[in-house]
């Protein structure tokens, strides 16, 4: 009997220990995830997943992307062999492992590995010094760009003096009445002319009515009429010329350019609303009337005037764009201004392009099940943006002017190079 027991004790522990071994040298954990065969030169790539090297180069040269078959996840550098799984697989799969190299390992084989080798190595060559090049010219563009904006608040800060809307009307020259109605838009082209033939200054802007100006000005349509006879009132009462383009709006109310170049460029839905809440007569229906025009051969509105309500119409365009393109908003507006702000409107035209094709991308990429949780990094980026824009409304008046304006040119003319950057790093993700 005792001998019967030593025997079946034997027995299972002789089966413990060949189960226990075969766990541990279980050939599964040495299969290949595409050939699902052992490992042949294992290589194990940045998310931890090992394969054949030849897997990973057919792989390479078919696809044409580096990452991984398994979890598509990017590696980056030269991967290599696995030593510490190569050595295992040796020991514990000797004979099986032999075989598998002289059918795996042929000449043809070993040359798409080589092939495979030198690409990568020549790939991480070129990415080094594209790297080193792109950082040598970003910092030249930055110090540029720097040299830019400087010189631009320097510039405006000195020249805000000489623009017409800090000069009284009684001191007008010819020179300044044609560039009042220069400013005004194409449509007064041809009152420029009599403004230079009859020798029209500011005194005699004073003398201008609705009486006499159809007949100095020779005018015929009614609404060049109505435009030209409420400017000249607008003038006369200010005694000062109203803002007309960016830099003159900038110089009356440097706060407000400034919330609003932030605000048009980062959340233009919140900003409209705002103008249309807080700013409904003086901001929000110029903008509207020139986005969404009644009448497509009217003069430029010139924010001088009180503006009718939208009409239903008006809305039914207006609306869809605000919800969906408003950059393209941003950017009919902008079109309405290329005479006048020639390299700026240009500037705000590419960033309303970039900034739709962002937004469209976020919104592709939302939808896909896998990046439901992409949402709460834009939440969290959004809500850090108004907090930040809160606070600068609040703090900027005791914010150097200077610094103010260096601000103001970076949104300017540097957001369409964030835009894009910030495109291609989305695209190329």
């Amino acid at each position: 009997m005792a001998d019967s027991s030593d025997q079946n004790i034997s027995k299972v522990s002789d089966a413990q220990r060949t189960s226990l071994e075969r766990s541990l040298s279980g050939s599964d954990d040495f299969l290949c995830g595409c050939c699902f065969d052992l490992m042949v030169k294992p290589t194990t790539l940045t998310c931890g997943h090992s394969f054949c090297r030849l897997c990973v180069a057919n792989w390479y040269f078919t696809s044409k992307k580096r990452e991984c078959p398994q979890c598509r996840s990017q590696w980056t550098g030269n991967p290599q062999t696995n030593i510490t799984l190569r050595n295992l697989l040796g020991k514990m799969h000797s004979d099986s492992i032999s075989e598998r190299e002289a059918e795996v390992m042929t000449d043809e084989a070993k040359k798409t590995i080589d092939k495979f080798d030198a690409e990568i190595s020549n790939n991480i060559q070129s990415e080094s010094k594209t790297a080193q090049g792109q950082g040598f010219c970003g910092g030249i563009c930055l110090a540029l760009g720097i040299i830019v904006v400087i010189y631009l608040s320097w510039y405006w800060s000195n020249s805000d003096q000489d623009l017409l809307i800090n000069k009284p009307l009684v001191r007008w020259t010819v020179d300044d009445v044609d560039q009042w109605f220069t400013d005004m838009g194409l449509w007064t082209q041809d009152y420029v002319k009599i403004v230079r033939e009859k020798n029209i200054g500011g005194s005699l802007m004073f003398e201008l009515d609705e009486s006499n100006i159809v007949n100095i000005f020779n005018i015929s349509d009614s609404l060049h009429k109505r435009a030209l006879i409420n400017a000249i009132h607008v003038v006369k009462e200010r005694g000062v010329k109203a803002p007309s383009n960016l830099w003159e709006f900038k110089a009356l109310n440097p706060g407000w350019a400034l919330f609003l170049v932030y605000g048009m460029k980062d959340f233009p839905r919140t900003t409209l609303l705002y103008l249309y809440l807080f700013e409904h007569d003086s901001m929000f229906l110029p903008f509207a009337h020139v986005v969404c025009p009644l009448s497509e051969d009217g003069p430029r509105y010139d924010f001088t005037y009180t503006l009718p309500p939208l009409t239903v119409v008006q809305w039914a365009e207006f609306l869809p764009k605000f919800l969906f393109l408003p950059y393209f908003l941003i950017g009919e507006y902008t079109w309405d201004w290329l005479d006048i702000h020639y390299w700026t409107s240009r500037f705000i035209l590419i960033n309303c392009c970039i900034m739709t094709l962002l937004e469209v991308n976020s919104v592709v990429t939302s939808m896909r099940e896998e990046h439901i949780r992409s949402l709460y990094p834009v939440i969290k980026k959004t809500l850090k943006g108004y907090v930040s824009i809160l606070m600068f409304t609040i703090i900027w008046p005791i914010i150097p002017s200077f610094i103010c304006d260096c601000v103001f040119y970076v949104a300017l003319y540097f957001a369409p190079f964030q835009a894009g950057d910030q495109l291609y790093r989305d695209w190329t993700r």
